[in-house]
């Protein structure tokens, strides 16, 4: 059994289905591996809550074979479906300021009164706005 303590808002605690997406695989990978591969999991590494299963970075490192894929972002601008800028940032907040500059960067085309940041696609993996119709500034 593990020694370690967990801090609820540490990163190394997270729900099944948060695993398996940070895992980079379907919402239900952990729970149908748990059935499957239930020794792959050392003790103390996992356990049910009521309905919501929860698991450690070590349990999902055991379970995967593979340390968790490291989250990158890019910040890019396209124009006619083509990228005109990109940069590479390491968080989401960070993106989120340079997309700022950006959008500050191209007033001539953008009416502020207007700019809501949102979603750009139906996946919900492009967060930024679409200035005219063919150009497009997101995370």
């Amino acid at each position: 059994m593990s020694d370690k303590k967990y801090d609820l808002h540490d990163n190394d605690l997270m729900t099944a289905t948060e695993a398996s997406l940070r895992w980079g695989y379907d919402s239900s990978y952990v729970r149908q591996m748990k059935k499957k591969y239930s020794n792959k999991i050392p003790e103390g590494e996992i356990r049910l809550f009521e309905k919501t299963l929860v698991i450690t970075r070590e349990g999902m490192e055991a379970l995967t074979g593979r340390k968790e894929p490291t989250q990158c972002f890019f910040v890019i601008e396209e124009d006619n479906w083509s990228v005109k800028l990109q940069k590479e940032v390491a968080t989401f907040e960070e993106g989120k300021e340079i997309l700022k500059e950006w959008i500050l960067n191209n007033l001539e085309v953008v009416n502020l009164d207007q700019v809501v940041l949102k979603y750009i696609d139906p996946a919900k993996r492009k967060f930024g706005l679409s200035i005219i119709p063919d150009k497009r500034i997101y995370i």
